[in-house]
């Protein structure tokens, strides 16, 4: 298996449950609708950063409780590496690329995606 984690920060004139809504309702379905499905798991995890556990235990910790802006870190599984590279060879085609970059401008902070190749364990 091959993973991904993508970390994307919001835009910060709309509202966390306006980005959820428009990344669930609008981003994914475009993006599947554009690119080949050559994932095996898309997990999206909207972070909850003010929840008061993550707070309590940030402090108790000693930890920054000042964190990026990052509104939802993305889980993508591929059963093979060359299976992701197929996907991001899609992505980076202009055509495509131009398309995607327009929708995530409607949520999405302008630079603020960042896909990283992760040695996920179990």
């Amino acid at each position: 298996m091959f993973s991904t984690i993508l970390t994307i920060r919001k835009r910060d004139d709309i509202s966390r449950d306006d980005f959820i809504d428009y990344y669930e309702n609008k981003h994914a379905p475009l993006v599947g609708r554009l690119l080949p499905n050559t994932l095996l798991s898309y997990r999206r995890n909207y972070l909850l950063d003010d929840d008061p556990l993550s707070v309590e235990l940030a402090q108790g910790r000693g930890d920054d409780t000042t964190l990026p802006n990052i509104a939802v870190i993305t889980e993508a599984r591929f059963a093979s590496r060359s299976d992701a590279e197929e996907l991001v060879s899609a992505i980076l085609s202009q055509e495509i690329f131009k398309q995607i970059q327009a929708d995530e401008d409607n949520f999405i902070a302008r630079g603020g995606v960042r896909w990283r190749v992760v040695d996920a364990r179990e």
